[in-house]
């Protein structure tokens, strides 16, 4: 009987909901409109992959109920859509990706209680964070405004891979125990021991941030892909004992000493671009790179940011073939005539 009372509710509420979008479609805001002309515009780029499914048309009079009958609200990227009221009405969806649009306000999406992944880049969200903290997200990519506390997004303990922009506490993610992917942009960090908590972290990527030390970068074990991009790190040592991490790209950095690097257990793989390194030579102590390139000796725009010395080795072959500026004992610089000539 308490079943029976229960499926009842909750075919009530179903319904109740479904005549409340329908309500909302033949009276919308302006802004709601342009939610639902994208929302038919979603549903049709999905049903041109099934010739099986007729088009939905806008000026059909029976659309709002036809739009009522979705299971899901389709990905609406790039649309210049602001007004998210009526996603609560399709709450059935697992994945939702709303990039490059004019979202401010989230508050409608704490009704999508099934949402594994959601994507929200590419906007400039102010209101309605705090909404996401109790949904079952895996993945999430958001970009807030800079007053916003990341303690929100910090109570999203079943998050497994987190891009964000903007923002401010990063100190609050040190929380996200499950957490394998991170990537962080434009946010102040003090010191990576603020995230040293993230012990599942797999890969790491930190662009246009403050911070000054890789202090702490030994703290996590899991780590394997590292990179930093537009920061103010000039010292590569504390590298040297994170054991774990195999691949490292760092672009626009003042870095002039590589050989760190050369000293550091499992790593196989280094890119980088606007640095002040000269020589790639230190890197013929280590064991395990086997790959490392200045991008800028490959691309054409990147020509006058290019770094290394015209006799310097630019790639590990040349490395380990021992082309060099310096001479046996490794210190001394080679006569002009013998670094311009190779030899």
């Amino acid at each position: 009987m308490k079943k029976t009372v229960i499926i009842l509710i909750l075919n009530i509420t179903f319904l109740l909901s479904k005549d409340s979008f329908i309500n909302i479609c033949k009276n919308p805001t302006i802004e709601q409109q342009k939610t639902i002309n994208a929302l038919i515009e979603g549903y049709n780029e999905f049903r041109k992959m099934d010739i099986n499914r007729p088009l939905l048309d806008p000026n059909d009079p029976l659309i709002c109920e036809k739009l009522a009958k979705g299971k899901g609200f389709p990905n609406i990227t790039n649309k210049d859509i602001s007004d998210l009221s009526i996603i609560k009405y399709f709450s059935a969806n697992e994945s939702l990706n709303l990039w490059d649009n004019k979202i401010s306000d989230i508050t409608a999406l704490k009704y999508l209680t099934k949402l594994t992944k959601l994507d929200l880049s590419s906007n400039n969200v102010s209101k309605g964070v705090e909404s996401l903290e109790n949904l079952p997200l895996k993945e999430l990519s958001i970009d807030i405004t800079d007053d916003i506390d990341l303690k929100y997004i910090g109570k999203i303990r079943t998050l497994e891979n987190l891009s964000v922009y903007n923002g401010k506490n990063v100190k609050s993610l040190n929380n996200l125990i499950n957490l394998k992917y991170l990537s962080l942009l434009s946010i102040k960090i003090n010191s990576l021991c603020d995230l040293k908590g993230l012990q599942s972290l797999e890969q790491l990527r930190l662009f246009d941030n403050s911070l000054k030390s890789l202090e702490c970068i030994d703290k996590f074990p899991n780590l394997k892909k590292l990179r930093i991009e537009r920061s103010p790190i000039t010292d590569l040592t504390p590298l040297i004992h994170a054991d774990s991490i195999e691949e490292f790209d760092f672009h626009d950095m003042p870095v002039k000493d590589i050989s760190p690097l050369a000293k550091m257990k499992n790593l196989n793989s280094i890119l980088f671009t606007k640095t002040k390194i000269k020589y790639l030579s230190p890197l013929k102590e280590s064991k395990s790179i086997k790959f490392a390139e200045d991008l800028s000796e490959k691309l054409i725009e990147e020509y006058f940011n290019r770094s290394l010395a015209h006799c310097s080795p630019k790639n590990m072959e040349e490395v380990r073939e021992r082309k060099s500026c310096f001479e046996k004992d490794g210190k001394t610089l080679k006569p002009w005539w013998k670094r311009w000539f190779g030899l």
